[in-house]
């Protein structure tokens, strides 16, 4: 764990990524020691390729495909996805991983390199059947399984190298993971991409990250912090034979499918339980000249050791070789001219038991025959090798016969089903047959049946005489005027409703007027009061004035009583007469004699 919430998961690389990964050095060898060993004239010549070959050894570390410029594999096939799986540690770790969010409904971010890189991951995560959302700088593409009530986490397929694509990701992230080891999640945009759309409330701000690191690579190695160029070259060089190989811990874990980390799928909140990735040292140019010197494709010594007893040779020129060696021993040196490498170590070689014999007889003495014997022995050597081959494909081709037999009992097996299906295929046929039959049969009744039918409705058709016709046509009439008396009477009833309504209104109307007429009398009334009060202590001269003006203020109270009782009564009047109206006939209703006059009752309740 870098820091908190970062988390490093490191993945194993392929047979076919650790071969291409070592071929990519192994090309570049003279390259490396011009570089280390030359001025810096040299070390400036040199500095493009080598970065050119850095690119290539994080762009195999992710997948080897990716540097393949043609003939790639048709990603809508099939075997396309299996295929890319196959071909890369990391994008094995990658489903291994994703597979484990099939019950989470959870927001998961790929962050990967636009282009094939993303291509290839869009093939391999959609058949797996998985909810996944890819997006580019132009729009965004939404990927859904077949079982559309399938459920499982959304993953984003975010490209690392554009500058901003927040405003287009529009999804709260619960984790991470990176597949481009390069993305700087402490950069504008990872720390935008990161806490975007999180509940504040959450223990961690930013969303967790999960980096796919390959095990022994340079990428390794930057995790724990930056490289000079000249230990990320050397690096190279001595990681290559190890390059992909994990720790017993992190077997254990791959062994499991990832099991272990269940915990932290379901809540990415929580710790994850991955151990810490082991530090590695970090190499010099005193390293790669280990490496390469002592690598085994690139011989410049070869030496023989022979179990033989020691002999001092007599002349003066074989005085040197006896002082560096015994008898018996044979060394082969190489010609060292000006652009030469440095001397290397001497790798010693056991040779073959029919060369021993011969090297005891001959005490080695003469370079053309111990040149002669070392092909000899190179021969024996590729004899044997060649024989071992025989022995492997003569095996194989066992083999081969044991499969192409099974298949061939199998071909029988299938020839013998072949032969059952065929028959019943007949027998179904032959059934068949007999349901076609027998629906033409059925075909023919039901037509009889219908012509049958028919001659019956013409003979009931002519039965009929022309006085049920007539019959007919007078119950239609009568229906008819029958329709129209109710739909006139339906007209009727609801007029009445309407004029009811209308009164009700009019009663209502009459009541509030009373009511104004009873406010007017206490008023009236209460202004009799005050100047009963007012003048009761005037001067007696003033009296018969004041009874005066008493005697009209009564004549007006008596005046307004009376208007009340009048309303009161025409109002009951009016009620009466319409409630008389209702009941009546319905003669009555449509305007007869008893029909209400509202003008004369207002008349009448005026006066």
């Amino acid at each position: 764990m870098i820091a908190h919430g970062d988390y490093i998961l490191p993945v194993t690389m392929t047979e076919i990524q650790k071969k291409v990964s070592s071929a990519i050095v192994s090309s570049n060898f003279s390259e490396i020691l011009s570089y280390f060993d030359g001025s810096e004239q040299s070390k400036l010549r040199y500095t493009e390729k080598l970065e050119h070959m850095l690119e290539d050894l994080n762009t195999v570390a992710t997948h080897p495909f990716i540097l393949l410029e043609h003939m790639q594999p048709n990603m809508a096939s099939k075997r396309a996805a299996n295929l890319i799986e196959n071909a890369s540690g990391k994008f094995q770790a990658l489903v291994t991983f994703c597979k484990r969010f099939v019950n989470s409904e959870q927001n998961v971010a790929i962050i990967c390199k636009a282009g094939l890189t993303s291509d290839l991951v869009e093939s391999v995560l959609c058949d797996r059947g998985l909810h996944l959302q890819r997006y580019s700088a132009s729009n965004s593409k939404l990927y859904k399984p077949d079982n559309q009530k399938a459920k499982g986490a959304k993953f984003h397929l975010i490209p690392s190298d554009i500058k901003d694509l927040t405003s287009a990701v529009y999804a709260a992230f619960d984790l991470m993971i990176l597949v481009d080891d390069s993305f700087d999640v402490a950069s504008t945009y990872g720390r935008g991409l990161r806490m975007q759309l999180r509940d504040p409330s959450l223990r961690q701000p930013f969303a967790p990250v999960l980096r796919l690191i390959s095990c022994n690579t340079i990428q390794h190695l930057q995790v724990y912090g930056a490289l000079s160029f000249p230990e990320l070259i050397a690096s190279a060089v001595v990681l290559r034979k190890q390059a992909g190989t994990l720790p017993s811990e992190f077997k254990r874990m791959y062994s499991k499918d990832l099991s272990e980390l269940q915990p932290f799928v379901d809540d990415p909140e929580r710790p994850c339980p991955i151990p810490l990735l082991p530090r590695i040292a970090r190499a010099n140019h005193k390293d790669v000249e280990k490496a390469l010197y002592l690598d085994d494709d690139d011989q410049y010594q070869v030496n023989f050791s022979v179990r033989a007893s020691s002999k001092k040779q007599g002349s003066e020129s074989d005085s040197e070789v006896s002082e560096q060696q015994q008898v018996g021993e044979v060394i082969v040196k190489t010609e060292e001219t000006e652009d030469s490498r440095p001397a290397r170590k001497r790798r010693k070689i056991e040779p073959e038991p029919e060369v021993l014999s011969i090297l005891e007889d001959l005490n080695a003495t003469r370079p053309l025959s111990v040149a002669l014997l070392v092909q000899y022995n190179d021969m024996l050597v590729a004899n044997k090798r060649d024989h071992a081959e025989l022995e492997s494909h003569r095996a194989m081709a066992e083999r081969r016969e044991e499969l192409i037999e099974s298949h061939r009992e199998g071909i029988r097996q299938l020839n013998a089903k072949i032969v059952d299906l065929e028959s019943k295929l007949s027998d179904a046929t032959n059934t068949m047959e007999k349901f076609r039959v027998r629906n033409s049969l059925v075909e023919k009744e039901l037509s009889s049946t219908d012509e049958w039918w028919s001659k019956i409705k013409t003979e009931i058709g002519e039965s009929l005489s022309k006085e049920d016709d007539q019959k007919f046509g007078s119950l239609a009439s009568r229906i008819a005027e029958l329709e129209d008396d109710n739909k006139r009477l339906s007209t009727d009833v609801a007029n009445e409703r309407n004029r009811y309504a209308y009164l009700q209104k009019t009663a209502q109307a009459s009541t509030e007027y009373g009511e104004t007429v009873n406010k007017e009398k206490l008023s009236l009334e209460k202004e009799l009061k005050e100047l009963k009060a007012k003048y009761l202590d005037a001067p007696l001269a003033n009296e018969s004035m004041q009874n005066e003006q008493i005697a009209s203020k009564d004549s007006k109270i008596s005046a307004l009583q009376a208007e009340i009782d009048n309303l009161k009564e025409s109002i009951k009047v009016q009620f009466n007469q319409d409630r008389n109206g209702r009941v009546g006939r319905p003669a009555d209703r449509r305007g007869g004699r008893g029909r209400y006059n509202r003008h004369a009752a207002t008349a009448e309740a005026s006066t």
